[in-house]
């Protein structure tokens, strides 16, 4: 579905009009964490970021804040001890290449970045650990081309 366009045509002028139709997609990104948070020192807060471009060349950037408190983390955790909170966005233009990372947090690591479908290129630049930025350890591409809804990654923290 493309934007709307409205076109004028004047008289005794020749007018070309090209429009393109730039289909919008969604992503979805878990973030899971072990349950041990500590939250004395106020809830853990994540950032994630998707940017990249469009098939049109136009660059788009969207963050989202991933809040555990107390409260959800007592009412939400698994049996296998993680918790996850999800974000859908909706309506990104499509594009081949849009990079998705989290943003460095003090107190956890991004110890692994997952995702069943396979128009996500994961790599894994070096181990995890502490102090060592999310961006150096993971490498996450969506083609939001290829797959237009339903793209999803887990990103896990420790």
């Amino acid at each position: 579905m493309s934007d709307p366009v409205q076109v004028t045509i004047e008289e005794n002028l020749t007018n070309t009009v090209t429009m393109y139709d730039l289909p919008y997609t969604d992503l979805t990104v878990i973030k899971k964490s072990v349950q041990i948070i500590s939250i004395a020192n106020g809830n853990p807060t994540f950032v994630i970021t998707v940017k990249g471009n469009d098939l049109l060349g136009n660059r788009h950037e969207y963050s989202e804040f991933y809040e555990f408190t107390k409260e959800y983390v007592q009412q939400q955790t698994e049996s296998d001890g993680y918790v996850s909170v999800k974000y859908t966005w909706k309506g990104i233009p499509a594009g081949n290449a849009y990079e998705v990372t989290e943003n460095d947090v003090n107190r956890y690591y991004l110890s692994q970045v997952t995702s069943a479908d396979e128009n996500v290129s994961i790599e894994r630049l070096q181990e995890s650990a502490y102090g060592v930025r999310p961006e150096d350890t993971f490498r996450v591409i969506a083609d939001l081309q290829s797959s237009l809804t339903g793209t999803t990654i887990t990103f896990e923290n420790e």
